[in-house]
């Protein structure tokens, strides 16, 4: 049998000239674009990179309700990232919802081949609705994916799971960051929708919080979506994991402020479509 690997082309001297890098997000489809790989193509253009979109499960919900979700077959899976791999430069990848353990290794062979910066964003609960992610995936996301990762941004619960230990304060976030950082992971981002709103970044030199405070009154439904996805847009036009990290939580903000002020919207799910119609100078990390 071939190599499955051998598909995965690096096409730098097949691509002349590009107008925009481009950056590939892996993930679940959500109908309404408030999440999956809508909203990652939202976030990745309003940076200011080509988005590219591989579909791992297709979903039925809505802002409202998750009603039910269907992976799409490994094999489909791969030759999508065949197909675009080998027609677009590819500066970056986006891994978010990866529904069975089958599906994670396409993943990881793609950024093997391409040897280009890995954002894994860990969906790993079932906050939306059952049946979306295998459990055992969590287990083959730290084996295959998390010695790839530049970046792994997991929120406090997922975490934990992936560490292997209870994360309930930000004690327990700087433990379970250290603890991933050992297991492999470059840098991690422990986003903060459970910690008072603090982001924590860890990498092996320091661990830090980032500034931030929670908005009740704001849906967070697609934020971590937007947020690894405008992060792995940034490294894909050759930030520094800094820059491209605090670019990213400018451009979340900004929508979820611009959300607040708007009477009978349903939350952040709109941050990447705003901002991509007129991308803001600090969206670009200007």
């Amino acid at each position: 049998m071939p190599n499955p690997k051998s598909e995965i082309r690096n096409p730098k001297s097949e691509i002349r000239n590009p107008k925009s890098p481009a950056c590939l997000a892996i993930g679940g489809f959500d109908p309404s674009g408030g999440a999956g790989v809508l909203a990652d193509c939202e976030a990745i253009a309003a940076v200011g990179a080509r988005p590219l979109a591989v579909v791992t499960t297709i979903t039925a919900q809505s802002h409202l309700r998750f009603a039910a979700a269907s992976p799409v077959p490994p094999g489909v899976v791969r030759a999508q990232i065949d197909a675009l791999a080998g027609a677009y430069r590819v500066r970056a990848v986006k891994t978010g919802v990866l529904p069975t353990p089958r599906h994670v290794a396409p993943a990881a062979d793609a950024v093997t081949v391409l040897g280009v910066p890995l954002v894994v964003d860990p969906v790993l609960g079932a906050s939306r609705g059952p049946g979306l992610v295998d459990p055992r995936v969590a287990a083959a996301i730290v084996a295959d994916l998390l010695p790839l990762a530049a970046l792994l941004t997991p929120n406090a619960s997922e975490a934990g799971t992936l560490a292997g230990r209870r994360v309930e304060d930000e004690d327990d976030a700087m433990a379970a960051a250290e603890t991933l950082l050992r297991m492999g992971a470059r840098a991690v981002l422990v986003k903060g929708g459970h910690l008072r709103g603090r982001d924590l970044l860890a990498t092996p030199r320091r661990l830090r919080w980032l500034p931030g405070r929670l908005m009740p009154s704001v849906p967070t439904h697609g934020a971590g979506c937007a947020l690894a996805s405008a992060i792995a847009a940034g490294l894909a036009l050759g930030r520094s994991l800094p820059e491209a990290v605090r670019a990213a939580r400018t451009l979340v903000r900004a929508g979820m402020r611009s959300t607040a002020r708007r009477r009978g919207a349903w939350g952040p799910d709109l941050i990447g479509m705003r901002l991509a119609l007129a991308p803001s100078d600090a969206a670009r990390g200007r």
